[in-house]
């Protein structure tokens, strides 16, 4: 089943907008990141609960069996009508979408980071504060080690791409050369 966006922003507005109204979007939050991580692995429950081929109240009985009185009521009730709406596959997607949002709202920008190597965690907070200060900007950084990069840093966030990697600046470099006229 394909993936609507639409559909994704609409139950990540849904839930937000019902978390915030029951005073309850920090409870719904922290379950969301376990949720995501739970459905994330890709398991048998969740190939379960996306198969056209089972029938909807099985599917809500399992989730009553894992998850009532561990997960806030309000995402439980959500995963039913994901189920009921045959838009449970969207899941992690609307979570990260949920997540975006909160962010977005307490002045965040969400970003990754991509180095050659793992960095400390000193060296992670080094980096988060010098872009913080180059951009102006509040960020929560994902960072991945990338064992194409030859040394530096790539930084992705929105649409933005600061590239200070190695084989950027080579490439830079041979642009320039061509550039410039040989007697």
């Amino acid at each position: 089943m394909n993936i609507e966006p639409v559909a994704v922003e609409n139950w990540a507005e849904a839930i937000h907008v019902a978390a915030k109204k029951a005073n309850q979007l920090e409870a719904v939050l922290e379950d969301a990141k376990i949720l995501r991580q739970l459905y994330e692995r890709r398991s048998k429950a969740a190939a379960f609960l996306e198969g056209p081929q089972f029938r909807t109240q099985d599917k809500h009985d399992f989730l009553n069996r894992i998850f009532r009185g561990k997960l806030h009521p309000l995402l439980l009730s959500a995963l039913y009508l994901m189920v009921d709406k045959a838009r449970i596959n969207h899941l992690p997607l609307v979570i990260d979408r949920l997540l975006e949002r909160v962010d977005e709202e307490l002045g965040f920008v969400r970003g990754k980071v991509f180095t050659a190597i793992s960095l400390s965690e000193e060296g992670c907070k080094y980096l988060q504060r010098n872009l913080e200060e180059f951009s102006g900007l509040k960020f929560h950084l994902s960072f991945c080690v990338d064992p194409e990069l030859i040394g530096g840093v790539r930084v992705t966030y929105g649409d933005v791409l600061l590239d200070t990697t190695v084989r950027s600046r080579l490439n830079d470099l041979r642009e320039r050369l061509m550039e410039r006229k040989v007697v």
